[in-house]
């Protein structure tokens, strides 16, 4: 099994902070979730159409234009150091769709998970059997396809340990998310599909990482507003 270390910019929501040689957050927990998507492009949203623009996005964009499903078996894990692993949840089954907006969409890979409050800098994110399968009629780098062709992630396996550029912290007591975007339009190409699979390389070159709070600490609902 590959194994692919990559340095990952992240959008992070909260400040990153650093302990000395002991973990100072070693005796507080906080709960953790991961959610997984795949959106269109983050240009088709900063464009502000609705998804029934999404094909027009594309053309305009000149992007690739599709649609499929995910699936095969996933887990995570992060780490503060690289060295000590925390794995959330157990391997779980995907299937998911490719290219959507809908919330409906996105796949809460394990239950809410209790782990210990700190800065983390490290995910693993390791497939078996993961798959996907692109629609008939998919428009990649200026050929249609005319038949469903499976797209097979890493080879069948697929490993990827990322050391996070930005750091994110998980307050105590906190309930933190874990957004993680495959962002498929960065690695469904003409070269992929001529051979059936994506290179893990691919993939982690497009892949996006977003951690917030699901009730953030910091906001305190106002109860002065007038109606």
């Amino acid at each position: 099994m590959g194994k692919v270390v990559a340095t990952l910019l992240i959008m992070v929501l909260f400040a990153s902070a650093c302990g000395g040689s002991t973990d100072p957050y070693a005796d507080q927990v906080a709960t953790f979730s991961v959610v997984l998507s795949d959106r269109p492009s983050t240009k088709h949203a900063a464009t502000g159409m609705d998804p029934w623009s999404l094909f027009i996005h594309h053309k305009v964009f000149s992007q690739n234009y599709f649609h499929g499903r995910m699936t095969g078996t996933y887990r995570i894990a992060i780490s503060k150091n690289g060295r000590d692993w925390v794995d959330l949840g157990v391997p779980t089954m995907v299937d998911m769709e490719l290219q959507t907006e809908e919330e409906a969409e996105v796949f809460q890979l394990h239950s809410p998970t209790e782990i210990p409050s700190g800065t983390y800098a490290f995910l693993r994110l390791v497939s078996i059997s993961g798959t996907i399968m692109l629609q008939s009629g998919a428009e990649i780098d200026g050929e249609t396809l005319t038949a469903p062709v499976p797209l097979v992630l890493g080879g069948g396996e697929l490993e990827l340990e990322m050391g996070l550029a930005m750091p994110f912290f998980v307050a105590s007591g906190s309930d933190m998310v874990l957004a993680i975007d495959f962002n498929a339009e960065g690695w469904v190409s003409s070269e992929n599909v001529e051979v059936g699979k994506v290179p893990a390389t691919d993939i982690e070159a497009a892949i996006s990482l977003t951690p917030y709070d699901r009730v953030p600490a910091s906001i305190t609902p106002r109860t002065d507003r007038q109606v």
